[in-house]
């Protein structure tokens, strides 16, 4: 015979598989990081806007770049987009997991390209780590952390100490 305890960890355990049903972690993550690559694209900064939660914390790779909220958050994107004007976000890679039945974790890879010194364009590899939260019938970003891959410093040909 289950007990009461055993029977809500068995309910737990089923919430998740019956919402990966629906709609599996990636497919979201997906769907959600390509509507921002479209309103990117097209420099829709509202659109972008409307892809977070009122309260979502976002850090982007600028020293600066932190908002807590989505007022601070609007001069954000519209930096971002005026940046990528000529640029281009390809996403690289999908690690996405449920948190629970209305929560996705997906830790990312992008490639940047855009303009760099003198305007040559310049790639970078950008690592993610998203929050996705359902509210209502739409998912949205709750956390958004984005952080610049750098390059190995060349090797001085000493011998390491």
């Amino acid at each position: 015979m289950f007990g009461k305890w055993k029977m809500l960890a068995l309910s737990a355990l089923l919430a998740v598989p019956a919402a990966a049903a629906e709609q599996s972690p990636e497919a979201i993550v997906r769907s959600v990081d390509e509507a921002f690559v479209r309103h990117l694209e097209a420099g829709d900064v509202k659109g972008i806007l409307s892809l977070y939660a009122d309260d979502a914390d976002v850090i982007w790779p600028g020293e600066k770049d932190e908002a807590y909220d989505k007022k601070a958050l609007e001069p954000m994107a519209r930096d971002f987009v005026a940046a990528m004007k000529n640029g281009k976000l390809v996403q690289k890679k999908v690690q996405a997991r449920w948190l629970g039945k209305n929560h996705v974790v997906n830790s990312g890879h992008w490639e940047e390209t855009s303009p760099g010194p003198g305007g040559k364009p310049e790639t970078h590899t950008l690592r993610t780590t998203e929050i996705f939260e359902k509210k209502g019938d739409k998912w949205v970003f709750v956390v958004d952390h984005a952080s610049r891959g750098e390059a190995e410093a060349p090797a001085t040909g000493g011998a390491a100490h």
